[in-house]
C-alpha cells in the first residue's frame, strides 16, 4: 500500500480501497432477515479484501431476495460512486480533478474545491443520480484533517436539472446562476464535533422524486473558503405507498404518523394522508375503502391532488375495528398498486379482575399459610384490550379497598402471561396473568399490611383495584402415614392407608385424601375416624394428601395399549430398519422390553424414550418376509415378576432383490421351429420380466410371455431367418425397489435356414465337343453356408466337373 501524508489543503493519493468506492449497503428495516455492514465514521474498516466484501455482498443479495418475499424494504443506503452517479458538476476543481474521477479506485480519496468560490460566494457540487429516487437522508463524511469543511453544507434536491446550470460539454466545471426554484431543501450539515453529518430530509407533503442533489456551502464570509469531504451516502426512502394518520391544526394537517390506526376509539374522526407510490393521472385514479372483519366494504371519498398527497377522512366504528384501511392506485405508467394499513381494536374493559391465591388453606373467610412457606398468588385481568398493565404492592390495611396506594412496596412478578380470548367475537381480547411469590413474616402481619393490585387498561377504561389480606401463619401438623407393603399396590386391588397427625396449632386439623389419576382427582371418604386426628381410606393407583398429609404412593398397574410401530417406510432386506414398542398406559413398575423375529432375539440394540417406549434398530433378512416381530413386556419389582405380556406386530413385508434363474443355453434352431425357455425369479416386490430379440437389422421382436406363477414365466417365439445372430435380451425389474436392483440377461441365437430362391443354372442350349463350356449356378444365401457341386448327369453321374463353395 502506497500512502503519503497530505497537507491540510490536499487529499491523499492511495491504492487502498477508499470509502467512496465501497459498494451499496442495503439496510432493511422490516424484513425476514437483517444484513447490515457500515463504514460510518471508520473509513479504515472499509479497506477489507475484495473476497470478503464479495461474500458480504452475496449475503446481502440473498437477504434482499428473502426480504422481497417476506416484506418491502423500507430504505436502501448507497455510497455515491462512479457506479451510481450519471454525471456531476462543481464550482471549482482542485488540481483539475472532478468529483466523478475522485470516486475511482486508486485515485484521490476525497472531494476538494479550490479556495475560490463562484460569483455568489458558494462552493458547490451537483450530482445526477442514474435514476429518480425518494431521498430519506444524505450523510456527509468529513475528513479528520479538516472536519469543519464538511460543516454548514446545504443539501438541496430536485427532480430536474436546475435551469441555472451552465457547463461545457464533457467538462465537470460549471456555474449556477438564475433561479433555483426547482430545488427543495433537505437540510444543512451542523457544526458538530464529528466527522459524520447525517441530514434527514423533512417533507410537509409526500416526498418527491429526486434525480439531482446539490451540495453547496456559502464561504463568502469564511476565512477557510474550501468545501471538502471524503464520502457521501444517500438513504433511499421506501418506494411503497405511505399511509399517515394526522391531526388537524387550523386548516392544516400536522403530527402525521405511520402505523397509527392501532389506537383508535369508537367514534374517532380520522384524518389520513396517503402518499401514492406512483404518478396518478387524476384524483379519481385513487380509491380507498375500509374492509371490516365481517366482510362489509365501506368506500371512502378521496380528496387532495394526484401530484402530491391524498386526504381521506372517516369516522371509526365498532364494525371497522380489526379491519383494514386500503387504497388502490391506477398508475399512469405502471401496473396498478395498493397499500393497506390494519385498523386496531377499541379499548375494552376487563370482564373480571381478581387475585387468586394458589397455596393456602382457607377456612371460612380466613386463610392460613404454614410458617416459612412462600405465599403464591396470581393477579388476573380477564378479557381486556389493549393488554392490561399490572402493579401489586404491600400497603397498609387501613387504605380504602378501591383507592390505589402508590406508597407501598412494589412487588415483582415471577412470571407474566398474556392469553387471547377463545371466543370468536372476543378473539382480540387479552387475559393477563401475573404470578407472584411473597415471603410472609410475622412483622408484616403485625404492621397490618395487605396486598393491593391495580389493573390498568388503555387510557379511558380506568383502573381496577383489588386487595387481599395476608394469610395467617400457622405451625403445620406432622402427619404420619401407615402404608401397606408396596407389593400390595396392584391395579384393581384394595389397600388401606392410615394417616395420623399431631399439632399444637390452634387451627383445627382436618384430613382430606384424594385419588390422583390421569383423568382427574377423586375425593375419598374416611373409612374410620379415631380419637386423635387421623383418617384411613381405600386407594387404587396413587394418593395425594392436603397439607396435613403430604405423601404419595403408587400402585402397580399393567402396561396397556401396547403396540409395535414400524418407523421405516419400505423395509428392505439387509438395510437397517427401526420400530418402537409403545403403550397408551406405561404401567408401574416400568416395563422391560425384549423383542425377537422368528425366534431370534434382536439383542439390546435399542434406546429408551421419555414416554417409557423403546426404539429398536435391526437388519431384516429376506427370510423374515411374512414373519412377525414379537416383544415380551415384563414388569418386575424387587426381582419378583408382577406382569408379563406379549405383543406382536403385523406380518412383515420385507423387500428383497430377486434370485433369478435365466436359461443356461439356448439350443440352435431351424427356421419355423419354436424358441421357448423359462425364467424363474423369487423376490419381493413380485418381479416382472420381459424378453425380446434384437435383430441384426436393428428392429426388435418381443417374445410372448406366459406366466405360470409369481416365480415362473415361459417365453416363446417362432424363429425365422431374420432372427439369425440376433441378441436375445431379458430384463427383470421389481417396482418399488431402486433401479439398481434391475437384472438382465443376453445371449446370441443361431437359426438354420435353406437358401432362397431355388437353384438355377445359366447354360447355353448348344455346346460343341472339345470346347470349354462356361455356365453360372445361382442360389440364395443359407445357414450353414451354401456349397455348389456340379456333375454331368445322363441318368447317372458321368463325371464331376467341380465343387465350389460360395459365401
Amino acid at each position: 500500500v502506497l500512502n503519503r501524508r497530505s497537507a491540510p489543503n490536499t487529499c491523499s493519493f492511495t491504492q487502498e480501497r477508499n470509502f467512496a468506492t465501497e459498494p451499496a449497503v442495503f439496510t432493511p428495516k422490516h424484513c425476514c432477515c437483517c444484513c447490515y455492514f457500515s463504514c460510518q465514521g471508520n473509513t479504515e474498516s472499509c479497506s477489507s479484501s475484495s473476497a470478503v466484501m464479495a461474500q458480504l455482498l452475496a449475503l446481502c443479495a440473498l437477504c434482499a431476495a428473502l426480504c422481497a418475499l417476506g416484506g418491502a424494504v423500507s430504505s436502501i443506503k448507497f455510497n455515491i460512486t462512479t457506479t451510481n452517479i450519471a454525471a456531476s458538476w462543481q464550482s471549482s476543481e482542485y488540481f483539475n480533478r472532478c468529483f466523478r474521477d475522485t470516486a475511482v479506485p486508486e485515485r484521490w480519496d476525497c472531494f476538494l474545491t479550490t479556495d475560490t468560490p463562484d460569483s455568489h460566494g458558494y462552493q458547490w457540487l451537483l450530482i445526477k443520480l442514474p435514476r429518480a429516487i425518494r431521498v430519506q437522508s444524505v450523510t456527509v463524511y468529513g475528513r479528520a484533517a479538516e472536519p469543519s469543511r464538511a460543516q454548514n453544507i446545504e443539501i438541496l434536491l430536485s427532480d430536474r436539472l436546475p435551469s441555472g446550470l451552465n457547463a461545457s460539454n464533457g467538462s465537470c466545471y460549471g456555474t449556477l446562476s438564475g433561479s433555483l426554484s426547482s430545488l427543495t431543501q433537505c437540510g444543512v450539515t451542523q457544526r458538530e464535533q464529528t466527522q459524520t453529518h447525517k441530514v434527514a430530509c423533512s417533507y410537509s407533503g409526500c416526498p418527491n422524486l429526486t434525480e439531482y442533489i446539490l451540495l453547496r456551502k456559502n464561504v463568502r464570509n469564511e476565512s477557510d473558503k474550501y468545501m471538502n469531504f471524503q464520502a457521501l451516502e444517500v438513504e433511499e426512502a421506501s418506494q411503497n405507498a405511505q399511509i399517515y394518520r394526522c391531526e388537524v391544526s387550523g386548516r392544516h394537517l400536522s403530527n402525521c404518523r405511520l402505523n397509527a390506526l392501532q389506537t383508535l376509539k369508537n367514534g374517532d374522526r380520522v384524518y389520513m394522508k396517503v402518499c401514492p407510490s406512483c404518478q396518478l393521472p387524476t384524483i379519481d385514479a385513487a380509491s380507498c375503502r375500509i374492509a371490516a372483519p365481517s366482510g362489509n366494504i365501506t368506500q371512502l371519498r378521496v380528496n387532495g391532488h394526484p401530484d402530491s398527497n391524498l386526504i381521506v377522512i372517516f369516522t371509526s366504528t365498532a364494525e371497522s375495528q380489526g379491519g383494514n384501511f386500503t387504497c388502490n392506485f391506477n398508475c399512469s405508467s405502471e401496473l396498478s398498486q395498493s397499500a393497506t394499513e390494519p385498523i386496531g381494536f377499541f379499548e375494552e374493559k376487563p370482564r373480571s379482575v381478581s387475585i387468586e391465591p394458589s397455596n393456602r388453606v382457607q377456612i371460612g373467610s380466613r386463610i392460613f399459610l404454614a410458617s416459612g412457606m412462600e405465599f403464591h398468588f396470581s393477579f388476573i385481568t380477564e378479557a381486556a384490550y389493549p393488554s392490561p398493565i399490572h402493579a401489586c404492592r404491600l400497603v397498609r390495611t387501613a387504605e380504602q379497598e378501591t383507592t390505589e396506594d402508590t406508597s407501598g412496596v412494589l412487588l415483582h412478578p415471577v412470571r407474566e402471561r398474556s392469553l387471547t380470548d377463545a371466543s370468536a367475537n372476543k378473539s382480540h381480547a387479552i387475559t393477563k396473568i401475573s404470578e407472584y411469590r411473597l415471603n410472609i413474616t410475622a412483622h408484616m402481619q403485625a404492621a397490618g399490611q395487605k396486598i393491593q393490585c391495580v389493573s390498568t387498561v388503555g387510557e379511558s377504561s380506568g383502573k381496577v383495584v383489588k386487595s387481599i389480606l395476608l394469610p395467617e401463619l400457622v405451625v403445620p401438623s406432622k402427619p404420619e402415614f401407615l402404608l401397606p407393603p408396596i407389593t400390595d399396590w396392584k391395579d384393581s386391588h384394595s389397600v388401606s392407608v392410615t394417616v395420623k397427625s399431631v399439632t399444637d396449632s390452634p387451627v383445627p386439623t382436618s384430613h382430606r385424601c384424594l385419588l390422583e389419576t390421569r383423568t382427574g382427582n377423586r375425593s375419598l371418604t374416611a373409612a374410620q375416624a379415631l380419637g386423635q386426628p387421623n383418617i384411613s381410606g381405600l386407594f387404587g393407583k396413587s394418593i395425594r394428601a392436603d397439607p396435613d398429609m403430604d405423601s404419595t404412593s403408587a400402585t402397580e398397574d399393567k402396561a396397556e395399549g401396547l403396540a409395535i410401530r414400524i418407523w421405516s417406510g419400505d423395509i428392505v432386506s439387509d438395510e437397517e430398519a427401526s420400530f418402537s414398542v409403545t403403550a397408551s398406559d406405561s404401567g408401574y413398575p416400568a416395563a422391560l422390553h425384549q423383542c425377537r423375529i422368528d425366534r431370534k432375539s434382536l439383542g439390546e440394540d435399542k434406546t429408551a424414550g421419555s414416554d417409557s417406549s423403546t426404539h429398536w434398530r435391526f437388519t431384516p433378512q429376506r427370510g423374515h418376509n411374512g414373519e412377525r416381530i414379537r416383544c415380551d413386556v415384563v414388569q418386575k419389582l424387587s426381582g419378583s415378576l408382577i406382569f408379563s405380556q406379549t405383543v406382536n406386530s403385523s406380518n412383515l413385508d420385507i423387500k428383497y432383490k430377486a434370485n433369478v434363474t435365466w436359461p443356461s443355453n439356448i439350443p440352435l434352431k431351424k427356421e419355423g421351429e419354436a424358441l421357448s425357455f423359462v425364467v424363474l425369479a423369487d423376490g419381493n416386490p413380485e418381479p416382472s420380466s420381459q424378453c425380446w430379440l434384437q435383430l441384426v437389422s436393428g428392429s426388435q421382436v418381443d417374445l410372448h410371455k406366459l406366466k405360470h406363477s409369481i416365480f415362473e414365466s415361459t417365453f416363446n417365439v417362432t424363429v425365422d431367418r431374420s432372427m439369425n445372430r440376433a441378441n436375445l435380451s431379458c430384463v427383470l425389474t421389481q417396482p418399488g425397489l431402486p433401479s439398481l436392483t434391475e437384472q438382465s440377461f443376453t445371449q446370441l441365437i443361431t437359426v438354420f435356414y435353406q437358401p432362397q430362391p431355388p437353384l438355377t443354372i445359366d447354360l447355353a442350349q448348344t455346346v460343341y465337343e472339345g470346347t470349354d463350356v462356361t455356365f453360372t449356378v445361382r442360389s440364395g444365401a443359407g445357414n450353414p453356408s451354401v456349397t455348389h457341386r456340379c456333375h454331368v448327369y445322363n441318368g447317372k453321374i458321368v463325371s464331376a466337373i467341380f465343387a465350389h463353395q460360395i459365401t
